[in-house]
């Protein structure tokens, strides 16, 4: 709390990113607990299957998959209970997404950028305005991004 009270004292914006470890305390608890285990059967996979890269990456696939059911659910609602605590904390001025689709472990209902309506719906649900989510789902990021350009044109047209 005190790093996002620094950031939005500087203008800044927490991005909310969806990885369940960040979102849910068990999970990555849990996560933890397994990440050994995990790690010495991937590392069995790639010494077995060097030499064939399809059956390898099938194989760690497959890894993946069975450590992830064996961990904790997380709901993506989770997600916008982390939004409104930093909205609680700040202010919506200092909110916004940062997804990381690219990899890391999502919520449940959360799989990919298709499911990003429902962040709205609930966002409305709970009592955000239009507003408010518009500055949420970008509007927030587009200031401070507006902003460090604008810095940066001045350095650069300084004699």
């Amino acid at each position: 709390d005190d790093m996002i009270r620094a950031l939005a004292k500087n203008g800044g914006v927490m991005q909310i990113n969806f990885y369940a470890g960040f979102l849910n305390q068990k999970y990555l608890d849990e996560s933890r607990k397994h990440r050994d285990q995990f790690s010495k059967r991937r590392d069995a996979i790639e010494a077995k299957y060097a030499s064939d890269h399809k059956k390898r990456a099938e194989e760690i696939r497959r890894l993946d998959i069975e450590n992830h059911r064996s961990l904790p659910k997380v709901a993506w609602t989770d997600i916008v209970d982390h939004i409104d605590h930093v909205v609680k904390l700040v202010g919506v001025d200092h909110v916004g997404l940062g997804s990381d689709f690219d990899g890391a472990d999502m919520p449940e209902g959360m799989e990919d950028a298709s499911r990003l309506p429902q962040l709205t719906e609930e966002l409305l649900r709970r009592g955000y305005s239009d507003g408010d989510i518009k500055k949420i789902l970008g509007g927030n990021v587009l200031r401070v991004m507006a902003k460090v350009d604008k810095v940066s044109r001045l350095e650069h047209s300084a004699p």
